[in-house]
């Protein structure tokens, strides 16, 4: 099994002896992370194998936490000591087919290249990303190769392939991050590893917030594409029927449950709302299409709740289902941030798993830091720049949950499998002003995944659920006569997914494709 692909976007690389008076490492590396850092580096020359250990596991707890990769450097030793993510090697340590025969299939290991000969090397040794430089001289570390220079690094990129993650490093700082990521036309960096512009500040998260705002802003990006998926998706929206209707198996929050069943029956699906443990099985059984929807809405702590959740799982997935999971308001409280990790966990194989949520829960599965009000999204910035940087973690997110599909609702909703990452911009604000409008997206999902077969066509089929549900809202909001209000338009939504779609319908579907 390959590890999961880390984020390169900004990348630490600690050096002690650039702490500004006053601070502690771990406690410099959580106000770093706090600011945007992706992934740390702990690289700590001077210190002996046991005081190496003792800080790599203070600092792995605050990694831990934020839900950000430790890599050590050099030292496979005390990387498996510490229990951390990986190592980072240079040519003169242990090579990465040991390495990774010590640390395991799942570790990260990062190499160091600096000219074509060791980038040969590397491409059979088989690395999880490659760190190219030095850029320029740094006196961080004195003993580096000679810089390569925008020119050099250039070189070295264009010979790199596009699926080995890579970044730079070297003498990098805030006055020219932005001309670093734009080096090569042909081939881009996915980030730039940092040490004394972030090591050496004063107020590290402010620094680390600019600085990824430099390299967000900076990576070269192909715009969004309409795409005519017309034929593709009307086969979708009629086909899910035709072993007969689908059964949704819910597990879903109180305030929502007579929706869930009026949406499902509209749509001409069967629902049925089940939290016995012991009927779990017998349900996943039954008939040819049947899918799970999950939604932890009504939350009754991590123990409480996790066997339920998990038991129903195990029953789908022995069964080969379709399980659809709305981690509701899972960035509110520490104990939802934790057990919306578990579920995703243990409900990710194949592709066969649906992650739908709004951008703060999402973005709280992928381990960015956000804050919600409840079950409310995350408030973010509007834009195309940040649909993109929004695209980009979602598609990410869908590689390190093996495949599983994610569905990020919102003004926009973003959806990927981690290959193919669509934009689609129907619907109506008024969805956002009755209660449970959000959730029953869920069992629509559920219900026409059916219609796929294969991990392209179950995207194709979030696609197409997520399309049909957002136009059908709009057109209930825009039809004439004119609604009295929230609640005159929920009536009329369940009458308008009641509808078989046609041609004509579909054709309103407004689809981009981002490539990220």
């Amino acid at each position: 099994m390959a590890p999961p692909s880390p984020d390169l976007t900004l990348y630490l690389v600690t050096d002690s002896s650039l702490l500004p008076p006053g601070t502690t490492l771990p406690e410099h590396v959580r106000a770093s992370i706090k600011g945007g850092v992706t992934i740390v580096q702990l690289r700590e020359k001077k210190l002996s194998t046991a005081a190496f250990i003792s800080l790599g596991k203070q600092v792995h707890a605050v990694t831990k936490e934020l839900g950000v990769p430790l890599l050590i450097n050099d030292r496979v030793d005390v990387a498996l000591a510490v229990g951390c993510e990986g190592v980072h090697v240079g040519w003169d340590d242990m090579d990465c087919q040991t390495a990774r025969k010590i640390l395991g299939p799942d570790a990260i290991i990062g190499l160091s290249v600096s000219n074509k000969e060791q980038l040969a090397k590397a491409l059979e040794a088989g690395p999880t990303y490659l760190g190219v430089g030095p850029v320029y001289a740094t006196p961080t570390k004195p003993d580096h190769n000679t810089p390569l220079g925008l020119d050099g690094l250039q070189q070295l990129l264009q010979h790199i392939p596009a699926d080995l993650p890579c970044c730079a490093i070297g003498g990098i700082n805030a006055q020219n991050a932005g001309t670093v990521m734009n080096t090569s036309p042909v081939r881009s960096l996915e980030g730039l590893a940092i040490v004394s512009a972030i090591m050496a500040s004063p107020e590290p998260t402010g620094t680390c917030k600019s600085l990824k705002s430099l390299i967000v802003l900076s990576i070269v990006y192909e715009e969004p594409k309409k795409v005519d998926l017309t034929s593709d998706l009307l086969q979708m929206l009629r086909k899910f029927r035709e072993n007969g209707p689908p059964l949704v198996h819910h597990i879903t929050n109180n305030v929502s449950k007579t929706l869930h069943a009026n949406v499902t029956l509209a749509i001409g699906a069967s629902p049925i709302m089940s939290e016995n443990e012991s009927e779990f099985q017998d349900l996943a059984r039954l008939g040819s299409s049947v899918s799970l929807v999950l939604n932890m809405g009504t939350f009754l702590g991590e123990e409480a709740t996790k066997n339920l959740f998990i038991n129903a799982i195990k029953a789908h997935k022995d069964c080969g289902n379709f399980i659809v999971f709305d981690p509701v308001g899972a960035g509110a409280t520490e104990s939802r941030r934790n057990f919306a990790k578990i579920i995703k966990k243990a409900g990710t194989t194949n592709g066969s798993m649906v992650i739908k949520g709004n951008e703060g829960e999402i973005l709280t599965l992928a381990g960015e830091n956000v804050s919600m009000r409840g079950v409310d999204g995350a408030g973010a910035k509007s834009g195309r720049e940040r649909e993109r940087e929004l695209a980009a973690i979602i598609s990410k997110l869908s590689r390190d949950s093996k495949g599983s599909i994610i569905v990020m609702t919102g003004p926009t909703d973003i959806i990927s499998d981690g290959v193919s990452t669509f934009l689609l911009r129907n619907g109506d604000p008024i969805q956002t002003m009755v209660t449970g409008i959000g959730c029953v997206l869920s069992s629509v999902i559920a219900a026409i995944l059916w219609s796929s077969k294969g991990s392209h066509e179950a995207l194709l089929a979030a696609v197409a659920a997520v399309s049909f549900f957002n136009l059908s809202a709009e057109l209930a909001a825009n039809t004439e006569p004119k609604l009295a209000g929230p609640a005159s338009w929920a009536v009329r939504f369940v009458d308008m997914l009641s509808k078989e779609p046609t041609e004509d319908f579909v054709r309103q579907f407004r689809i981009e494709e981002i490539k990220v």
